[in-house]
């Protein structure tokens, strides 16, 4: 017979993904070979094994152990809410620092009304940070640029957006022409980070033009690259926006990849969880006004050639 604590550790490794993750998230202090033996035990009683260690994979009996303990564990934090007479849905939003903060107060606008004693937790950080959080559950949402798959997230495209360059407000600069005419452009160029999806879809753009525009400085801070354009150290690169930018021009970059912009959630979802993922769909809607959409929906790290399951749980239809 599982003893709860087993379940308990078998809960965190399930959710996380491995036992070294688990060890990392389990509130209480445990180290990584406590929570190996006490799985090793659990299997032993069990007579088969409950998951796969590398790569980790859940096997069929981990998934049944899984699947009925998580509703208890859960719901734990809430129940520990509500007795203490405190809010007891706290929802956690990420958004892409390049988006700024209003985006989030917009979509919060759109989805009420909510639930009596919802409390957010809204949070900005970089394309690679805003992934892991939804990876560990840190936060249920996120919008971000994005351009690839990822594991076990599932996701949908909202909005593409292009890309602008920023240049001082009284520079003599009318149009993007201006570098590509030049045989080694002499304007040192400020970019978002190699690896942020915006960089890479303007390297591809570079290519196809034939052009060599290396970057001087690589900042993961919208703000910091826009001050730095301002004070004249450089052209910017950054994603096309509704909000203007006080200190810089911009210059739209045409005939180049558009970016898509995606909301990332883990499953299962929630009501809660649904609503506000119509909101965010409400939202781009009025904030990036298209004719049509490509929608995708990722999930588990496989394409779906068949979303309309998903489509339905989460109240999304393909954009007209």
């Amino acid at each position: 017979m599982f003893h709860l604590h087993q379940l308990e550790l078998f809960y965190y490794v399930a959710r996380h993904g491995g036992i070294s993750a688990a060890a990392r998230h389990i509130p209480h202090g445990i180290g990584q070979p406590a929570i190996s033996g006490q799985m090793a035990a659990m299997e032993s009683d069990l007579g088969s094994r409950l998951f796969e260690r590398r790569p980790f994979r859940l096997t069929h009996h981990g998934q049944l152990v899984y699947a009925y303990i998580r509703p208890m564990f859960d719901g734990l934090p809430q129940l520990w809410r509500q007795l203490r007479g405190l809010p007891t849905h706290t929802v956690s939003i990420a958004a892409a620092e390049t988006l700024g903060h209003d985006l989030l107060a917009a979509i919060i606008d759109a989805a009420a009304p909510l639930p009596q004693g919802t409390r957010f937790e809204l949070l900005t950080g970089r394309p690679d940070e805003i992934e892991s959080w939804v990876q560990e559950r840190k936060v249920q949402f996120a919008i971000t640029p994005n351009d690839r798959r990822i594991r076990r997230i599932s996701s949908q495209v909202i909005a593409r957006l292009g890309l602008q360059l920023l240049v001082p407000p009284k520079a003599p600069i009318l149009s993007p022409v201006h570098f590509w005419g030049q045989r080694t452009i002499a304007e040192p160029l400020i970019c978002p980070p190699e690896d942020d999806p915006v960089y890479r879809a303007f390297v591809r753009g570079l290519k196809g033009l034939q052009v060599d525009w290396p970057a001087r400085m690589h900042v993961d801070s919208p703000g910091t690259l826009r001050q730095l354009v301002a004070r004249g150290q450089g052209v910017g690169l950054s994603l096309e926006l509704p909000s203007p930018h006080p200190a810089a021009r911009a210059l739209p970059l045409t005939g180049f990849d558009r970016v898509p912009l995606v909301m990332l959630w883990r499953p299962p979802v929630s009501p809660l969880l649904k609503s506000l993922l119509t909101a965010v769909k409400t939202t781009a809607k009025m904030i990036w006004p298209v004719s049509s959409i490509q929608v995708a929906i990722l999930l588990t790290g496989q394409w779906l050639s068949d979303t309309s399951d998903l489509i339905t749980a989460i109240g999304a239809t393909p954009w007209e």
